[in-house]
């Protein structure tokens, strides 16, 4: 009994610190797609919006401000999907993601201290604004009036962020994101060749951290 005890404090020790260390993201998206001009003679397209929202865990490197936040949620979107130059089809659609945000802060990139950055002392502005790199999954299930389309798309894109430390251990962070690169196809997929999907997202992070006794950013 007494060679896992020491597996056992290890094993509790990562899970207490692993449940001070989660974040919540929402965000608001407005989406933009359209034929790809080099395989399609005309051009069609549409945008509509979304909503999304999800949770995320924070970790980083210890002696750099590169900060991982990998997570999971689900997007809603509504609104005219392109079908020909004169029609669109009206439908809802219903997405479960996997993603991974990146973030790398400019100003204060060499900085030993590892905790989260609403504790740390400092300029706001020098200490919380980061640029993004984001990159996920998307498990999309559409529904059209009468048909259901499922697809999964790879997505990528970059952002700019700040943060703003409201408590000990508490840290908003609003950011606004641009995906692209993401290929959506049509329910006639034999007729029509694959859409191009951007999209242009302003959201928020709110990131809690249990750690105390560490000076935060002001």
């Amino acid at each position: 009994m007494k060679q896992f005890f020491p597996i056992l404090v290890l094993v509790t020790g990562l899970y207490t610190e692993a449940l001070g260390q989660w974040g919540v993201q929402i965000q608001g998206e407005r989406h933009v797609v359209s034929t790809i001009p080099s395989v399609s003679s005309s051009e069609i397209g549409s945008d509509f919006f979304g909503v999304f929202g999800g949770v995320n865990y924070f970790f980083r490197l210890k002696n750099y401000r590169l900060e991982f936040l990998p997570g999971a949620g689900l997007a809603y979107e509504s609104g005219k999907f392109p079908l020909i130059q004169s029609a669109k089809l009206n439908f809802k659609s219903i997405g479960p993601q996997i993603f991974s945000l990146i973030n790398i802060y400019p100003f204060d990139f060499k900085n030993d201290c590892n905790c989260p950055t609403f504790k740390k002392e400092g300029n706001t502005l020098k200490k919380g604004l980061h640029l993004i790199i984001d990159l996920g999954f998307r498990y999309n299930i559409r529904n059209y009036a009468d048909q259901e389309q499922k697809t999964g798309q790879f997505y990528t894109g970059f952002g700019i962020g700040n943060d703003f430390g409201i408590s000990e251990n508490l840290t908003i962070s609003p950011m606004i994101l641009y995906n692209f690169g993401h290929l959506d196809k049509h329910l006639d997929s034999e007729s029509y060749p694959e859409f191009s999907h951007q999209k242009i997202s302003l959201g928020v992070r709110l990131l809690y951290d249990k750690n105390k006794g560490r000076k935060r950013r002001y």
